[in-house]
């Protein structure tokens, strides 16, 4: 998957105390987080993976560091409704073996 930085200027300086908390890492942390586009996997469509949700998904909820953004919000939110939709199914299943 090809990550591209946007033409305009958008940029956040990295905490580096935050940066990569949750992981044995060597390298340096970068000084900024920019604007990027990629094609979500699943419907292809050219999104932005914005400076401000980098930092949110980096510092503030501790991913790993090589981990990117793949699925637009659209496909992320279809994804977790099929998730939930199957833990209900189970759950019904489950309580049909108890009930018998």
């Amino acid at each position: 998957m090809e990550y591209t930085r946007t033409k305009n200027k958008n940029r956040l300086l990295i905490n580096p105390k935050r940066w990569a908390v949750s992981e044995n890492t060597y390298g340096a942390a970068p000084k900024y987080y920019y604007d990027v586009v990629y094609s979500c996997l699943d419907c292809r469509k050219e999104v932005i993976w914005s400076a401000e949700e980098q930092k949110y998904w980096y510092e503030e909820l501790g991913k790993n560091t090589k981990s990117k953004a793949v699925r637009c919000q659209i496909c992320r939110c279809h994804i977790q409704a099929i998730k939930e939709e199957q833990k209900r199914h189970m759950a019904q299943l489950a309580n049909r073996v108890k009930d018998k």
